[in-house]
């Protein structure tokens, strides 16, 4: 009797054990393939409850979630989009919920006044500044310190703007991301604009405008884009690199001058010509005769031709050698579950701007479009430009 009493001991332990290493491996499973921020601490969590709505961090975006339930540091979530698929996130991926599409109205086209903060901000809050800024950085260029000051002393107010928006969002967290993407740094640097203004005008004194980064990354761009030219070959590449907006300012005295005005870089006039020389004169050998495939846009339609010229804000100053579609038949567009977003046609326009102060020509692609409003039927068709490329002009063309 004791060695059976033995055994049966033995066997609930082993089946306890059992059970105690699946739950582990479980776990670790989900912990392995939940999504994770990497920027975040490793052990933050915002102890969410389960039913609440959050924000998710996923691959490097925000996403709306729904928490279904948490176990061992991994929230069960599903996305707040209609969609039945579970995601699991670990905990320093998932934050307070505040609305997405309301933070990006509430920052869009005001990065110019928060850019000039981000390094000091990045040393104040000890974060790497590479995390901060994110890819395409491109902060604003200050002709000196003394335009530096001013645009940023005439920018407090509008920050103090921001401020006040932000406040009505349910929530402002730290999601460890880039600023575009991360409510409380411009809530940090909103609400204490006053003690981030002397930082960053100290920062700025200290740069040498001839050595700064914006002014490294335009030349880097610039070769680029030389590149792109120069290994151009007709018989194994459709573009060569023209349709950039370098190539523009190569050739374009014009718009080059627009560019740096606008942008306040004046002052990187001088080096930016040097820059862009190397790229005016390779253009000049191949543009001549790089030519648009008209032959693949042969479709003629007369209402949708006259659609497409809507995207030439003044279309008196063109002057029109060809135009078509490559298709005569709608393209369709379908979202993931294989519903229509829209329908197109890809359209180009072969022209010349008589205005222009370089002597080439442009192919404008321009699609036309009817987004999907459902129950199988379709929006009126409207056109969208989708790029400009600079070519050749055909013989005799002025």
């Amino acid at each position: 009797m004791k060695f059976l009493e033995t055994t049966k001991q033995t066997a609930i332990s082993f089946c306890w054990l059992t059970i105690i290493l699946s739950f582990t491996m479980q776990t670790a499973s989900a912990q392995d393939e939940a999504y994770s921020n990497e920027n975040a601490p490793a052990g933050y969590d915002a102890n969410l409850r389960a039913g609440a709505k959050a924000v998710g961090a996923l691959n490097g975006d925000l996403e709306t979630i729904n928490i279904v339930s948490k176990s061992g540091g991994v929230y069960k979530t599903m996305m707040d989009d209609g969609r039945s698929n579970e995601y699991l996130f670990r905990a320093n991926a998932v934050y307070p919920y505040f609305d997405i599409r309301e933070f990006e109205k509430i920052i869009y086209g005001s990065e110019d006044l928060i850019t000039p903060y981000l390094e000091c901000y990045a040393k104040k809050r000890g974060v790497n500044f590479e995390t901060v800024k994110g890819d395409g950085f491109r902060p604003p260029d200050f002709l000196n310190a003394n335009a530096m000051k001013q645009a940023l002393q005439d920018g407090q107010a509008k920050l103090a703007g921001i401020e006040a928006r932000l406040n009505n969002l349910s929530a402002r967290p730290d999601t460890f991301l880039d600023y575009r993407k991360n409510p409380a740094l411009w809530y940090e640097i909103a609400s204490k604009r006053a003690e981030y203004l002397p930082c960053a005008l100290g920062e700025r004194q200290t740069r040498d405008i001839k050595d700064s980064p914006q002014l490294a990354i335009h030349k880097q761009d610039i070769a680029k884009n030389l590149k792109s030219v120069n290994d151009y070959d007709a018989t194994t590449k459709n573009s060569m690199g023209s349709d950039t907006e370098y190539a523009l300012y190569a050739v374009s005295p014009k718009a080059r001058n627009e560019w740096l005005t606008g942008t306040n870089s004046l002052a990187y006039k001088e080096p930016i010509d040097a820059a862009l020389k190397p790229l005016a004169d390779a253009l000049a050998k191949k543009l001549p005769t790089y030519f648009p495939k008209m032959e693949k846009y042969a479709v003629r339609n007369a209402a949708e031709e006259a659609l497409m010229k809507r995207v030439l804000t003044n279309p008196a100053r063109y002057k029109i050698f060809r135009i078509g579609l490559r298709q005569s038949a709608w393209q369709i567009d379908k979202n993931a579950l294989g519903i229509p977003n829209a329908r197109y046609k890809n359209g180009l326009i072969y022209l010349r701007d008589t205005q222009a102060d370089h002597p080439y020509c442009y192919a404008t692609y321009v699609n036309v479009i009817q987004d999907y409003s459902g129950g199988g039927t379709y929006a009126a068709s409207r056109s969208r430009l989708v790029l400009d490329e600079l070519v050749g002009c055909p013989a005799g063309a002025k």
